[in-house]
């Protein structure tokens, strides 16, 4: 009885606070022996006490096992300014008491209750009360919802769990065998399973998945969007591209994540509909810049007009100085460009650009300039305009200007600045190729290049994503038939064991290799993927015969082809992209391809032997 006159005292007194100023407010929403569980309740700047607003409650994460209430601070806080009451809840986790998933889902409806139980007093409008959450989270939201039997004794079951709307982070909807916590439930997987107890009328769902999940797949959230589509109910399944788990956490997805929250709640009026112009931001990709280097606008311009802010991720490489980039060391960083808008332009999404900060030292003339990355992107393919030829990526604009691309992916950032090199389709050959990629795990795992003319030196960066055991890797060479062969000496190549630093190692190998070639490297045996930059470098040897290949003129009409030399009598050999010869050809003699491709060319006389590449189509 004191209990409940003292719970509404707090309540009275906090209703009192909020016409004076926004209020953050704990309370004690329930208690099991000596275990109290709270609620943080954030309400608007402008509510008063004759308003009635929807309120949203948000589920942590954690897998029933770990996590707390903060990870929704910034969503909680965010929608608070737009007019909702939010609500962060505590419950149960066995990391803290010794509990099961089900005495987790026993909090989580006894939260839901207590909101509408204390409706009045708490300002909430019930018919308009939202449940959110990521991941174990977000299955407590569902839950809420679609499970009939889990309950604590003790709660006021005059009042119902069910929120009207539900707001998904990556939630476990499946807890099947094929599913996630399927070993802590046992025989009562079936009735914890939102999937597996889908009924109407279903609350309309909005529910958020990266394709990258390695935890819930995309199959999941297509079968649960069906299963509700199924009795009638609504849920927009947004799919955020080559994005892991937890992607809503980051703070370069969450204006994206707003948006599309926004929008549903407005659907389903729960949130005022915002009558200002939508905006957007133009930001052109970031040049690398150099350590002593003057302050430099970034660039960006909002479709409003309005200026634009910028934010730097590591203040140690950059800061934001009268609405300049300031250098102040060498690294790399994150420039975010925002526009909050005004009355009469919405807030833009934010852009991300990667800004590398270089020493004059690291400048070399056959050498990438900086690579930086943390474990994988797994954006490569996507982000880069790249040049492909055999899935490989040759990253470059289409001149062969490197002028400095970046992206940011599931796990990290990638970015190469400021080098200049010949596309893979010329003829000259100089620095041949420039790879990026990641080699996977396995000690079948390999990766094959084209085929090499002359190669000269092998020049890498590397990591070794293992924080205990190196990475090794041979390098071979094809001898035809998806044959391969170690060099001799062999060619071996350490990737240090390196955890999750940025830090990437070069390293240099001498090849000197006359003709084509076809490499690949191999290896290793380790649980973790390494990702690699290699160029290649012309041998020394043929470069120095550039002058002489003058006199000796390749015409290609269609697929007809044929050399023409002065008085030079020469021997010419054809071989494919993978190394292989097919043709040999004498002076005066034409030879027609059957199939378009890459070739190259080996011509050799008495002074000289050299290599040209063509592109047949």
């Amino acid at each position: 009885m004191y209990r409940k006159l003292f719970l509404s005292f707090v309540l009275i007194i906090s209703s009192f606070c909020s016409l004076i100023a926004q209020s953050q407010r704990e309370l004690i929403y329930k208690e099991i022996g000596t275990v109290k569980l709270k609620m943080v309740i954030y309400t608007p700047e402008q509510m008063t006490a004759s308003d009635t607003l929807p309120a949203m409650i948000f589920f942590f994460g954690g897998g029933w096992e770990t996590g707390n209430i903060i990870q929704f601070q910034y969503y909680a806080e965010n929608y608070a300014k737009k007019g909702l009451i939010t609500i962060l809840a505590d419950y149960r986790i066995s990391s803290v008491h010794g509990t099961t998933p089900f005495e987790s889902l026993k909090d989580a409806k006894s939260a839901v209750r207590y909101l509408k139980q204390h409706a009045k007093d708490l300002q909430i409008d019930t018919t308009r009360l939202i449940a959110s959450g990521g991941s174990a989270g977000g299955h407590l939201a569902a839950a809420c919802f679609t499970n009939e039997t889990i309950d604590e004794d003790t709660d006021p079951m005059e009042y119902t769990s069910k929120p009207k709307v539900l707001v998904l982070f990556n939630p476990v909807v499946d807890n099947s065998v094929n599913g996630y916590g399927y070993d802590r439930l046992g025989d009562r997987w079936e009735e914890f399973s939102p999937l597996h107890n889908v009924r109407s009328p279903f609350p309309p769902t909005i529910f958020f998945l990266g394709t990258k999940d390695n935890i819930i797949p995309v199959a999941t959230g297509q079968l649960f969007k069906q299963e509700v589509e199924a009795i009638g109910g609504r849920c927009d399944l947004k799919l955020y591209e080559s994005v892991g788990h937890g992607f809503f956490n980051q703070a370069e997805y969450r204006d994206r994540v707003i948006l599309d929250v926004d929008t549903f709640l407005q659907s389903v009026n729960c949130l005022a509909q915002d009558e200002r112009i939508p905006q957007t931001i133009t930001f052109p990709l970031i040049t690398a810049r150099y350590v002593g280097d003057e302050d430099f606008d970034p660039r960006a311009t909002a479709s409003s007009g309005l200026p634009v802010e910028y934010t730097s991720g590591d203040t140690n490489v950059a800061v934001v100085s009268d609405g300049k980039i300031r250098i102040m060391g060498k690294g790399s960083t994150v420039i975010t460009a925002r526009q909050s808008g005004n009355d009469k332009f919405c807030p833009a999404a934010a852009v991300l650009r990667i800004l590398v900060v270089l020493d004059q030292d690291d400048v070399s003339e056959n050498y990438w300039l900086d690579i930086n990355f943390t474990r994988d992107s797994t954006m490569w393919k996507n982000a880069f305009p790249p040049m492909t030829m055999n899935g490989l990526n040759l990253q470059s604009a289409p001149s062969g200007d490197y002028i400095g691309y970046s992206c940011t992916g599931a796990f990290g950032k990638f970015a190469v600045s400021g080098y200049s090199y010949t596309p893979y389709n010329s003829d000259n050959l100089n620095e041949q190729f420039i790879y990026a990629f990641r080699l996977g795990t396995g000690s079948s795992s390999h990766w094959t290049f084209p085929v090499i003319p002359d190669a000269g030196a092998i020049r890498m960066h590397l990591l070794c994503g293992n924080s205990a055991t190196d990475g090794e890797f041979v390098l071979q060479k094809s001898m035809g038939d998806n044959q391969w062969e170690d060099f001799n000496p062999v060619i071996k190549i350490v990737a240090p064991a390196n955890g999750l630093s940025t830090r990437t190692f070069p390293i240099e190998k001498e090849l000197n290799l006359e003709g084509p070639v076809q490499l690949r490297v191999k290896g290793p045996a380790t649980k973790n993927v390494h990702i690699y930059a290699i160029t290649i470098s012309k041998n020394a040897n043929s470069a120095l015969q550039d002058n002489l290949m003058n006199k000796f003129e390749m015409n290609l009409k269609g697929r007809s082809f044929e050399i023409k030399a002065d008085d030079q009598e020469y021997t010419a050999k054809i071989f494919n992209s993978a190394g292989l010869k097919i043709v040999t050809l004498k002076k005066g003699q034409t030879f027609t391809f059957v199939s378009p491709g890459v070739y190259l060319v080996q011509v050799e006389t008495a002074e000289v032997t050299f290599t040209k590449k063509i592109a047949v189509f």
